[in-house]
């Protein structure tokens, strides 16, 4: 069982959230697990089903989260049967990397219903390109495709797929989204590949748009990581392991606002932690910034006017190794934070085990890692 789950959305209205779908076909038992967070605790339910899904996961559920509306893997789109909806297996076929287990680039599809509709979803997804001398994957393209949850006795369809919503030099994943303050619609923000912008678009009744490009006061680190709005939409922050982990960390921090879709306040962090990984996530208080490599877990606290200086080591990779399937260690990988207020963390190995900060908005090692 490979658990990879990457949150793709801030400031649900209601439910939308509260189930995730983990896992892959391994030929050993149940390979698929149902997080359930109805009424904020945690249940897990096992099955056999055909989802595949390795870094690239995406799922939205029923505004009053007890049905999954769609999932996506960048590759397939699935319906709550966990089988493949109606021409959901037909998108980004023509990409570089093509897998029946779905993109390997973390953050690489987002599921967002489409605003002023109670039936129509989209489903925002790169196109990747083959390797060239500056990176290991060029991801040039953003597609969409848009799904009637209505259809096929509610089950859903994909009406169309593969729509070009727009072309650039897209990070390696890292597609997020934050609800605008209208309530309605939604901030979608992508960094550009090796440059001081960030691409934001616009999700209203009547598409998707480029909005504008935010110009900062320095390079964006492209590499592997993760990026993050916090709970409260009023902050951005992004992760990055560079050059094979030798350069360190970085962790790149904005305030946001919601009304206009811009930037502000912008800090870029680099200290010297050599581990790799580069994940993170906010507490549900918006109030501390986590901050992960493979062995280390750190907290920030954005609100100082020393982010930088506010950095505290709360937890470290205590030898845990996978005996069930490789043998391998159960290095730190991705963090989200759950309805449950817990922050949950991957593995970066095959294990049917994961990490997990029991209560994140209480300070220094007092969250429980």
């Amino acid at each position: 069982m490979f658990f990879l789950y990457n949150n793709s959305l801030n400031l649900f209205s209601q439910f939308e959230d509260y189930q995730w779908i983990l896992g892959y076909y391994s030929g050993q038992g149940p390979n698929t697990m149902n997080f359930n967070f109805e009424n904020e605790q945690l249940q897990i339910t096992t099955r056999h089903s055909s989802y595949k899904v390795s870094d690239g996961n995406a799922i939205i559920s029923a505004p009053d989260g007890k049905k999954i509306i769609a999932m996506s893997n960048a590759y397939t789109i699935y319906h709550r049967e966990l089988d493949t909806m109606v021409n959901g297996g037909r998108i980004n076929r023509n990409t570089a990397f093509y897998s029946k287990y779905g993109s390997s680039l973390a953050q690489s599809v987002l599921i967002l219903n489409l605003p002023g509709s109670s039936s129509y979803y989209k489903v925002f997804y790169f196109w990747e390109d083959r390797p060239k001398p500056d990176s290991f994957v060029q991801v040039n393209k953003l597609y969409e495709a848009t799904i009637d949850a209505q259809l096929n006795q509610g089950l859903g369809q994909v009406l169309d797929y593969d729509v070009l919503v727009d072309t650039d030099r897209y990070d390696f994943g890292k597609l997020q989204a934050c609800r605008h303050a209208n309530g309605r619609d939604w901030w979608v923000v992508i960094p550009r590949r090796y440059a001081p912008q960030l691409l934001v678009y616009l999700l209203d009744p009547s598409g998707i748009r480029r909005h504008h490009v935010e110009a900062l006061p320095f390079d964006i680190k492209t590499g592997i990581g993760q990026a993050q709005f916090s709970p409260d939409g009023t902050q951005y922050a992004i992760a990055q392991s560079q050059d094979n982990f030798r350069q360190g960390q970085y962790l790149q921090l904005f305030d946001f606002d919601r009304c206009s879709g811009t930037f502000s306040n912008m800090n870029s962090i680099h200290f010297q932690d050599t581990f790799g990984g580069g994940g993170l996530a906010f507490s549900s208080n918006s109030q501390i910034l986590y901050f992960a490599s493979t062995k280390t877990i750190y907290q920030f606290y954005p609100k100082q006017s020393d982010v930088a200086g506010s950095r505290t080591l709360v937890g470290e990779y205590q030898g845990m190794i996978d005996s069930f399937f490789s043998w391998a260690p159960c290095h730190i990988g991705y963090l989200i934070l759950a309805p449950d207020h817990k922050i949950y963390i991957t593995n970066t190995t095959t294990t049917y085990w994961m990490h997990s900060i029991e209560y994140p908005d209480s300070i220094g090692r007092s969250c429980k890692y």
